[in-house]
């Protein structure tokens, strides 16, 4: 398991083209099994090892479809030991997909 108080519990980088998440457990992150896109500018992000609790930061960033230099807002959600809910949003608050995510998990 992935009991250091002083590392990363998980990190990942992604892509998205259209409706379709471009990620490979393994070589695009450490400790995700899975990124998946559950609607425009919302993903679920499943950990490959579960944590020992959900008192953990999500730190994540990423850029607008389309558009390289228009920075996203992230918004962590739905944490649990398993996985949580990341969504991204522009700067009217309108949920967007972004070109390149990423993101990385510390705490407990």
């Amino acid at each position: 398991g992935v009991t250091a108080y002083n590392s990363a519990k998980a990190f990942a980088v992604f892509a998205v083209s259209g409706t379709t998440v471009n990620f490979t457990a393994g070589t695009q992150g450490f400790n995700v099994a899975t990124i998946a896109r559950s609607s425009e500018g919302v993903f679920a992000v499943t950990f490959t090892n579960v944590l020992p609790t959900a008192n953990y930061i999500v730190m994540a960033s990423g850029n607008q479809e389309g558009t390289a230099s228009n920075q996203l807002t992230a918004r962590p959600s739905s944490k649990t030991t398993s996985g949580f809910t990341i969504t991204y949003d522009d700067f009217n608050g309108t949920e967007r997909d972004c070109d390149q995510g990423e993101f990385v998990v510390f705490g407990y």
